[in-house]
């Protein structure tokens, strides 16, 4: 059985010896740059101000046979106001206020206005390029966009190398990348998510290979733990290992860290939320609880009918609408960041959330067990490396088996987080794990401090495990 154990570690270690030692090296970098996004801070610096003048013609919303509306926002797209609605069955209409059609597409022309109006808007220097038109390249192969496919990229002539990708279907910028995130994100997170476009693209061919290298990693430092223990004892000589050299560091390497490179394996597997583990189905349910009854398409139509009366804030950029407890409520997105919260009806600014009224709602038949509003962050609701928190916000503690926390946003009432048995145990055996996300340890730069100094100890075992393994494979072959 011991030979067994060894031969496994030996040979398992040689195929994957490199996939650990570039998760390793890759993570040193995720610590400091992580994959490029379009923050929501970015994004509203880029969003025109809304302009009513030409609005708001609403007709084409009664031949579109909306049957529930949950949502919908108006913002400016290409110098015209623009709805946007997601109502029931998956329908997301777009339409042109100002000339009162359904908008299909954006074509190559009405994205390179809106590509101009955020380089100025950012303050972009430099010429703008003509902008390719592609289904997904390196930045963009999340399948959170293929909605929006294909894609519109800009890139402007600028000291940075900034480069930003439009919707076909919606005219949003979706993405935004400079010349630095690119060069470091193909050292980071590109190795570290086995991200590459030719594999990222096939999302369910990509889950499973990450899935099968994680389970091999982590049965692969088991066995090196193991290993490691059992070689461990005092011997005649007074040293406590039987190895020499490379063999020698990776035995003390392994022994140090290699607790630390099972955990990371791990939780590395279980970011992929494998075999329905941890799988949370109440979410929704809970958006449906607070909503109340969805909205009538005519009733959208009415209040932005509305809206270029009503005097709104000379800074806003959009207006929301969402429903809430079956009544209508609009949020103004202002430049400064503040939302402004107005009733449907009357396009006045609106009371504070009726928060006894929404935990009822919420909590329905599993009664609650706390309810407060949340000025510092708990042990679910955080900023951290994973996941961000805003504060305040309205915490409830369900009292139910599982103790559901359920966060609502402190303006809107809205939900923003849910977490329940499953979305705790990710918490635990990710964030937790992976991020080293726990309490105190959280503040930087003893976070810092810590992760450099257990990265480096698995560097060096993995490193040391292929180099050994390398010299393996020579000596077979002068056999």
């Amino acid at each position: 059985m011991r030979r067994l154990v060894f031969s496994l570690h030996r040979w398992i270690g040689l195929l994957l010896g490199p996939v650990m030692l570039l998760w390793c090296l890759s993570g040193f970098v995720m610590m400091y740059m992580p994959y490029p996004s379009l923050t929501s801070d970015e994004a509203r610096q880029a969003r025109p101000v809304l302009d009513l003048d030409n609005c708001c013609d609403t007709a084409p919303m009664e031949s579109l046979g909306l049957v529930d509306v949950h949502r919908f926002e108006l913002s400016m797209r290409a110098g015209r106001p623009v709805l946007q609605v997601i109502a029931s069955n998956g329908q997301r209409p777009l339409l042109d206020l100002s000339s009162g059609e359904l908008i299909a597409e954006v074509d190559a022309a009405e994205a390179r206005v809106i590509a101009e109006e955020f380089q100025r808007l950012r303050g972009i220097k430099g010429a703008l390029g003509d902008g390719e038109r592609l289904q997904v390249d390196q930045w963009t192969v999340s399948a959170a966009l293929d909605p929006h496919r294909p894609l519109y990229r800009f890139a402007a002539q600028d000291e940075a190398g900034s480069e930003w990708y439009i919707s076909s279907r919606r005219g949003e910028v979706l993405q935004f990348t400079t010349a630095r995130q690119r060069f470091w994100n193909w050292l980071g997170a590109v190795p570290h998510w086995l991200y590459p476009t030719v594999l990222r693209q096939h999302d369910g061919l990509w889950a499973q290979v990450v899935i099968v290298l994680s389970l091999l990693g982590s049965f692969l430092t088991a066995l090196g733990l193991y290993i490691g223990i059992s070689r461990w004892r005092r011997l005649p000589s007074g040293r406590h290992s039987p190895y020499r050299g490379l063999a020698l560091w990776h035995h003390y390497a392994g022994l140090a860290c290699g607790l630390f490179l099972l955990t990371w394996a791990a939780s590395g597997l279980f970011s992929m939320r494998p075999w329905g583990w941890f799988d949370s189905a109440g979410r929704v349910e809970v958006m449906r609880r607070l909503e109340g009854l969805p909205l009538f398409s005519a009733e959208v139509a009415s209040v932005v009918e509305r809206l270029p009366t009503a005097e709104l804030p000379v800074d806003t950029l959009a207006v929301e609408g969402y429903a809430q407890l079956g009544k209508l409520y609009l949020l103004l997105h202002r430049q400064d960041g503040s939302v402004l919260r107005l009733d449907g009806r009357s396009l006045q600014p609106a009371p504070e959330p009726d928060w006894k009224a929404l935990a009822r709602q919420v909590a329905g038949r599993a009664g609650i067990r706390d309810a407060s509003m949340l000025e510092r962050e708990d042990t679910y609701y955080y900023d951290g490396h994973d996941i961000t928190g805003e504060l305040p916000a309205y915490r409830l503690i369900l009292d139910d088996a599982q103790q559901t926390r359920i966060y609502l946003d402190a303006v809107s009432g809205e939900l923003i987080a849910y977490v329940d048995g499953a979305e705790k145990r990710y918490r635990w055996l990710f964030s937790a794990l992976h991020s080293l996300d726990v309490g105190w340890l959280r503040s930087r730069p003893l976070w810092d401090l810590v992760m450099l100094l257990l990265l480096a100890g698995a560097t060096l075992g993995s490193l040391t495990g292929l180099l050994m393994g390398l010299r393996l494979l020579r000596r077979q072959g002068r056999r």
